[in-house]
């Protein structure tokens, strides 16, 4: 068969269908393992002929709307300009697509810049297999959305609520040993002679802060370690708040001897 001039848009099944001079049923055919053998050798042959051609793809959204999967996941993360030089969003997307690689699934990266609205958390379902959430922080209107979707979503505990307990959300979540590991590295500060242990905190409402900050306030405790209020500075998890705390402190706090941070990227702020 000659060589196809090239198309100005996407091929689809009619286009092919048309070219390859059969019906589009028999194309719709010819692209399904389990009706392949139903059509014609010579017919079968002009249609991939065709398809090499004009650099045909079947539509991955469209199989799906047949067999309700898509081979992809989405990955719904919070836009802001420094989002790929922190370290959470790149180690997300790297542990994330090797899994999915070895799996044949592919990663759709979907950007929010705004708190979505429960549309819009419902669009996240309509062209993928599941989404894997680590965005703003939910609602319970959202929890409760997610809940009936327990089977498709993965959620990071961050996004949830202080206040939600993790036991009763009905959906896989993951997230990290936030105040045990907190606990740790104050204990060690307190064994290398540290008494006066600052701690810079995160955002009010996240849920990682909190739960670093019980850490930190249980391994001071342990060690019969009063903590003056004033030692507990607000931060917002970037390098900026890691700087101004550090100034804070060396003004207003000169007995502190050491400093503990709910983030590394406010830690890394507070060595600049």
């Amino acid at each position: 068969m000659a060589k196809q001039p090239k198309m100005s848009h996407l091929a689809t099944i009619l286009d092919i269908a048309r070219i390859a001079k059969v019906s589009p049923s028999t194309v719709s055919r010819a692209l399904r393992e389990e009706t392949v053998h139903l059509v014609r050798p010579d017919k079968l042959k002009r249609i991939h002929e065709v398809m090499d051609n004009v650099n045909y793809s079947p539509s991955r959204l469209a199989r799906g709307l047949r067999n309700n999967q898509t081979k992809t996941i989405n990955l719904v993360v919070h836009y802001s300009p420094n989002v790929f030089q922190t370290e959470i969003v790149p180690r997300l997307i790297s542990g994330i697509t090797e899994v999915l690689v070895d799996s044949g699934y592919e990663l759709k990266l979907c950007m929010q810049r705004e708190r979505a609205s429960l549309m819009k958390l419902r669009e996240y379902f309509t062209d993928s297999d599941g989404i894997i959430y680590a965005s703003h922080r939910l609602s319970g209107e959202e929890l409760n959305f997610l809940k009936a979707r327990s089977q498709n979503c993965v959620v990071l505990e961050d996004c949830i609520p202080i206040h939600w307990p993790i036991d009763k959300c009905g959906f896989s979540t993951v997230g990290v040993t936030n105040e045990d590991g907190c606990a740790e590295m104050v204990r060690y500060l307190i064994q290398a002679g540290h008494k006066k242990i600052a701690f810079v905190k995160g955002l009010p409402d996240s849920r990682d802060a909190e739960e670093r900050y019980r850490g930190y306030a249980r391994a001071m405790a342990e060690a019969h370690l009063d903590v003056d209020e004033r030692w507990i500075i607000p931060g917002n998890f970037m390098e900026e708040s890691g700087r101004e705390a550090i100034r804070f402190i060396r003004r207003q706090l000169p007995d502190i001897t050491a400093c503990d941070f709910a983030s590394d990227e406010m830690a890394v702020g507070a060595l600049d």
